[in-house]
């Protein structure tokens, strides 16, 4: 049985919004931390994994950092590839924390991705268009 075209052009404006609803929120997230996050610097990282697909790499580590009030932060992160130069480079390397919740932070050279929310706006365009 086939789906019929209406259905189709549901399915895809449903998983377009979708896109920009998700994408929005790591936006709006990341470029808030950026704006109003209290800063740190994390301490040097000695290992990271690094992970290649389809021409995008993916770095991850353990961080660590302390907080303005003496909390010591420890999570597994990924983190952008400006961070990883600096770190080999001995560089500071520094992060914005969200000061109720210091588990989340962003890195100062991460900027926020605008492509899920451009896909979700294809998606949802293409569907009504071409269905």
């Amino acid at each position: 049985m086939e789906l019929s075209s209406g259905f189709k052009k549901i399915a895809c404006v449903g998983i377009g919004a979708a896109f920009l609803i998700f994408g929005y929120q790591d936006y709006s997230k990341n470029k808030s931390l950026h704006k109003r996050g209290v800063a740190a610097v994390v301490e040097p990282i000695s290992k990271y994994t690094e992970r290649s697909r389809k021409g995008s790499t993916t770095y991850t580590a353990e961080f660590d950092f302390t907080t303005a009030s003496g909390q010591k932060i420890h999570k597994s992160s990924s983190f952008p590839k400006e961070a990883l130069d600096d770190f080999q480079a001995g560089k500071p390397v520094k992060v914005f924390y969200d000061e109720r919740n210091p588990y989340e932070f962003v890195f100062e050279k991460d900027d926020p991705a605008w492509w899920p929310m451009l896909l979700g706006v294809a998606i949802a365009v293409g569907g009504l268009l071409l269905l």
